[in-house]
């Protein structure tokens, strides 16, 4: 049981214990005044600055038993901060003083602030959560919270009225009540650190003392236990608690240590700084912030902050190679990762500099092409380093790279902090040090000295996070930086049977990963279990599902629980296909995936988009929630009249607004709607949320009493999106919800939604099998493990081009290597890590399988299958007994005309996602429109060109009318208020003096639209208008303009097929087609041949034929989805059939 379910289940007790001692459970007052008691405590009232408050709001004193609480507050106010103090009394004994921010710590969880993030698990602010959440808890227990909810029928109002608390402590435990499943009631006392003796090889490890020490500790070696069991060695050598620093990389890690040490050591627990590189970094940036130029408590940057700081840079520097202005976020994503692996090998932007000239004169002297241009893309790296490393500076800021890289620096320069630092920490342990990077090591040089009082655990095998900067090299280094070190390691693996343990270690014995260390010896203490290990072979990647189903359901009948099983992949893509499969299969799955794509908070966030959105785009997804079904006809109604209309947001819902065409059953949802968001606080995303699912709908109310799988899983994924809400974010312009709609579409853009994928601990209990990617399973054991995607290119994976590399020789570790070639190497050993970490959670069976094709493809089974040993037994998969589930989703239905015209858009469109064509132009969905300085000007630049095609006569010599035209445009519709509107007034106007250079080269004509016909199809597609040239006899040449830069592949992109579609209808073989850009002024021949053609206008006619049929599929994609200004309403469509709004 971790601390805070321990503080949560003693304050349920206590409060258990005084209702039947005859407290009223509704009296706040009398519920704090007989708790202190209860405690042999006193609540002594103090006026506001009295001494022995210590400027706070309540203090302990433990020594007197007094509570001394500030009278001002309200009685309930007075109640909270005793039952604060009350919890402080019974988890903790030392004298404390609470600030008001500790004692408000009703409305949030642990670690929901961003500095949670970095994991401190320091004294003082676990304390205060731990105690917030007991106070929480005595008041308003969650299970006396839901009975008053759901049994009762009281609503958040007449809790708040009968208790007096306040309503947003109310709504988060009822809704901690209705969305999280109920613990079991605990049973039996926690097993005791030493109740399991140690074995000989923990024992060593444990004893060891003055010289650095590396224990290599293999999977289920107890290496927590040993961890654990030197620090109670420490203390019983009279080593002082406080002088005792553990570093580790989670925030989970931390808190199991934690856990343990409390189990452990009682209060004496507290005093030992526990916690991640990072946030002990942190802790020494606030100590020693004047010696770093920052202010004492600087802001912390994450990736979103950082490239939004960016952006606004990115339009002055000179770059060539990371130049994107129309996708800025996309380029800077890939620099900010290459610049934090800078700092995590302690790089600054000089240091990287001289790197990328040190590579530019390697290339010049060789004539590389290839390596001069990475050359220049290290430089162009360095320049936008040096110009991010000035931004933080200018906003005192720093970001998470730097709170390792600048106390690493800080203690190798200043003699003095380093001298307090090793003072303060005398002894120091390091729990998965394979998983260290340079700047880590450099920093425990600084903590630790010559290292006689370091102890260092960890498996270079189990390095999974490489591409976080992790060095497994610094295992095999540890004795070069710190002379004398020893090494041991852990003999016995207590987790797995023989058969497991021995799988793994033969796997080991060619792993990469075991260069330079000691090699992996395990005995199994657990024995053969006369089981093999099986490999299932399946014909396809569905029936590799069945085989898992039925596999999972097998080992259920054995005896092992749902709860007991995981299936863990590669990926989590295909960890999504399998948790769809197993539920449509019946099997109960805890999984919650990519947590702002599911369709219950898809459904939550499309209502929420309509309190901003002008024309009701939200309303296509929440007309297919129950409480507000309509017709696909009734809904395009409303959004075309509010878009006929121009209405602002929810315009279309007051009662005064007629929409003469809809039906009875879309009036009266359109008034259930209506009635629901009345009154709602809009300004609060978690207010607006909370409230409307606790006081306006049952969604909360039927989560909580339905008893499926699904649903379970639905609500917590409900609760994490709260849980989301509820942390503080950064301030911006704008409408809350709005900047809430922006910042989810960032984060997943930038991938930094992650966390929210993690199944929360509250939740871990369910009966259900987890499905976890490998790297989400480091650190955990199951007795049932299913291993899919055996096969090549999915286990390793193949490698991918690195689109922002780091210069030759900054990764420490890799010698005399390029950084291709490091990377290389990298992939290779990580992946093998991978494998010997997924087959090592198992304890008792392990069932691997392949699947023989994938996507028609014939796969063969990986090569890490022949390193296992010989006692790997084949099986057949066998289809699924039970029936299979199918989801019904509504197929839109749409009236075309008998003969068709589509523009060359509306393909382009259907091309890159049908379902985004059919919101945007079948059903007509407007957005509006947040444009970017770039897009609005290039919003200019289109209009323009538009303009002087629609002036033939315009050329070179007209320069003058042609800036008169810009001139207005910009005015008109340009960032003129941006704070580098010059520079991208530059860059139109150099855009538009291109085009008339282009049009300068050569008689240029206005080609009219041509329709080019799909008669078998009934449709035609009318390819827009274009220039034509032509030169003395010769064939004309049909030219089209981009105004960015020309891809690579253009020839096989569909408006190239287009424009040589209607080249050949208006010149049969007689032209040329040229395409030219504005931004490079590359001119480009784009040939093909009559077979090409010929399969790409066959495309074009399956695709026509497709969308006749009504086919919208939707088409994933991880940098275009989160941009489409649909992302949240897809992929629901109510039924119905309607005309396209045009044709």
């Amino acid at each position: 049981m971790n601390s805070f379910r321990g503080a949560r289940q003693r304050a349920a007790d206590l409060h258990e214990k005084l209702v039947a001692g005859g407290v009223d459970p509704l009296d706040i007052t009398a519920l704090a005044e007989a708790a202190t008691k209860d405690c042999q405590l006193e609540i002594v009232l103090l006026p506001a600055g009295h001494k022995q408050l210590k400027g706070a709001k309540g203090v302990l004193d433990p020594q007197s038993g007094d509570i001394y609480v500030e009278e001002g507050p309200s009685a309930i106010e007075r109640a909270a901060i005793a039952a604060h103090e009350v919890g402080h009394a019974c988890l903790h004994v030392e004298h404390l003083f609470c600030t008001e921010a500790d004692t408000a710590g009703a409305t949030a969880h642990p670690g929901s602030s961003r500095a949670g993030k970095l994991g401190d698990y320091g004294p003082h602010e676990r304390r205060e959560l731990e105690a917030n959440v007991f106070a929480r808890e005595l008041l308003l227990p969650r299970e006396f919270c839901r009975r008053l909810y759901l049994e009762q029928g009281m609503s958040v109002a007449d809790i708040c009225t009968a208790t007096g608390l306040p309503g947003r402590l109310i709504k988060q435990q009822l809704l901690d009540a209705l969305l999280l499943p109920p613990h079991p009631n605990p049973s039996g006392a926690p097993q005791a650190m030493n109740a399991v003796g140690l074995d000989p090889s923990q024992e060593a490890a444990v004893a060891h003392r003055s010289t650095p020490f590396q224990l290599i500790a293999g999977p289920g070696t107890g290496k927590t236990r040993t961890l654990i069991a030197r620090i109670l060695g420490l203390v019983a050598d009279g080593e002082l608690p406080e002088s005792i620093l553990v570093l580790t990389f989670s925030n989970k890690a931390a808190g199991e240590i934690m856990d343990r040490l409390q189990e452990a050591l009682g209060e004496n627990a507290r005093k030992v700084w526990v916690g991640t590189f990072h946030s002990f970094g942190l802790d020494l940036v606030r100590r020693y912030y004047d010696r770093l130029d920052l202010p004492p408590d600087p802001p912390i940057y994450d990736r979103s902050d950082s490239i939004d700081a960016l952006e606004e840079l990115l339009p002055v520097l000179p770059l060539q190679h990371y130049y994107s202005l129309s996708d800025p976020a996309k380029v800077l994503k890939d620099v900010l990762v290459a610049i934090s692996r800078a700092k995590d090998e302690l790089i600054d932007p000089q240091a990287y500099r001289q790197l990328g000239e040190q590579m530019r004169s390697a290339a010049f002297a060789s004539a590389d092409p290839a390596a001069a241009e990475a050359a220049d893309k290290s430089l162009e790296v360095a320049t936008i380093y040096d110009e991010y490393q000035k931004m933080l500076r200018s906003h005192g800021a720093v970001d998470f790279g730097d709170l390792v890289m600048h106390p690493a620096r800080l203690l190798a320069n200043d003699a003095e902090v380093r001298q307090q630092v090793q003072e303060r920490h005398r002894h120091v342990l390091v729990d998965e040090y394979q998983d260290v990077n340079y700047a880590s090591v450099q920093l425990l040089k600084g903590i630790a000295g010559v290292g006689n009082r370091l102890w260092v655990v960890g498996d270079p095998r189990q390095s999974i996070y490489r591409f976080r900067g992790a060095a497994p090299a610094n295992m095999s280094n540890f004795n070069a930086d710190f002379t004398k070190a020893e090494q041991s390691r852990l003999e016995v693996n207590y987790r797995s049977t023989t058969e497991i343990v021995d799988a793994f270690v033969n796997f080991a014995s060619s792993m990469g990963a075991s260069r330079g260390i000691l090699p992996l010896a395990l005995e199994a203490n657990t024995g053969d279990s006369n089981r093999p290990i099986y490999l299932t072979t399946a014909p396809t990647l569905e029936a590799e599902v069945d085989a898992i189903a039925s596999n999972i359901l097998a080992r259920h009948k054995d005896g092992y629980s749902f709860s007991q099983q995981a299936v863990l992949c590669r990926t989590n893509s295909r960890l999504a296909l399998i948790a769809n499969g197993l539920e449509a299969r019946g099997i109960p799955v805890l999984y919650l995936g990519s947590l702002f794509e599911r369709s219950e908070i898809r459904d939550l966030l499309s209502l929420m988009s309509l309190v901003v959105e002008r024309y009701a785009g939200g309303l296509i997804r929440v007309a297919t929630m129950p409480r507000y079904q309509m017709s696909l006809e009734d809904v395009t109604a409303v959004i075309r009249h509010a878009q006929q209309n121009d209405l602002p947001p929810l315009g279309w819902l007051r009662p005064d607004t007629s929409i003469d065409s809809l039906s009875p059953e879309g009036l009266a949802a359109l008034a259930t709607l209506r009635q629901d968001l009345d009154s709602l606080p809009f300004e609060s995303p978690w207010e607006f949320l909370s409230g409307y699912l606790l006081e306006r709908s049952n969604i909360a109310s039927d989560l909580a009493t339905s008893q499926t799988a699904p649903d379970r899983m639905r609500a917590v994924a409900v609760w994490q999106f709260l849980e989301f809400l509820n942390q503080p974010a950064p301030k911006k312009a704008g409408h809350p919800v709005q900047q809430l709609l922006d910042r989810i579409r960032r984060l997943i853009l930038l991938t930094e939604e992650r966390d929210l994928r993690t199944v929360p601990d509250e939740a871990a209990h369910l009966d259900a099998v987890r499905l976890l990617t490998v790297h989400g399973s480091k650190g955990l054991e199951f007795d049932v493990v299913h291993l899919p995607g055996l096969s090549t290119s999915s286990v390793p994976s193949n490698k991918r081009p690195d689109r922002c590399p780091p210069p030759d020789g900054m990764i420490s570790g890799y010698a005399g290597l390029t950084a291709k070639e490091a990377r290389d190497v990298s992939h290779t050993d990580e992946e093998e890590c991978l494998f010997f970490v997924a087959l090592s959670r198992a304890r008792q069976r392990l069932h691997l399988y392949r699947s023989e094709t994938q996507k028609t493809q014939p796969r063969s089974p990986s090569h890490y299958l022949t390193r296992l040993g010989s006692k790997i037994k084949p099986a057949v998969a066998e289809p699924f007994a039970s029936a299979i589930a199918t989801e019904q989703s509504s197929q839109p239905r749409v009236r075309w005309p008998a003969q068709l015209t589509v523009s060359q858009t509306w393909l382009h469109s259907y091309n890159k996602c049908p379902r985004r064509f059919f919101y945007s132009y079948v059903v007509g969905i407007l957005t509006a429109q947040r444009n970017s300085a770039f897009t609005r000007t290039h919003d200019c630049v289109h209009r323009l060109i538009n303009w002087i095609g629609e002036h033939p006569e315009i050329g070179p010599a007209d320069e003058a009318a042609v800036a008169d035209e810009f001139e207005r445009l910009w005015n008109e519709r340009g960032p003129a208020g941006h704070a580098y509107a010059d520079r991208y007034s530059a860059l139109a106007y150099r855009m538009a003096q291109q085009l008339l250079a282009f049009k300068a080269s050569a008689a240029i004509s206005a080609a009219p639209h041509v329709n080019v016909p799909f008669a078998s199809s009934a449709t035609s597609i009318r390819v827009k208008g274009h220039d034509l040239t032509q030169v003395g006899g010769g064939p004309r040449t049909i030219r089209y303009v981009m105004t960015g830069r020309i891809p690579k592949k253009e020839d096989e992109e569909l408006n190239a097929t287009m424009y040589h579609l209607a080249g050949r209808q208006q010149f049969g073989s007689n032209y040329a087609l040229e395409v030219v850009s504005l931004t490079t002024a590359e001119r480009r021949v784009l040939e093909t041949t009559d077979r090409k053609l010929q399969t790409r206008a066959d495309k074009c006619k399956q695709m026509l034929y497709a969308m006749r049929r009504c086919e919208f599929p939707v088409n994933p994609d991880d940098m275009r989805c989160p941009r489409c200004p649909h992302f949240f309403i897809c992929d629901a469509t109510p039924g119905g059939e309607i005309d396209p709004k045009d044709t």
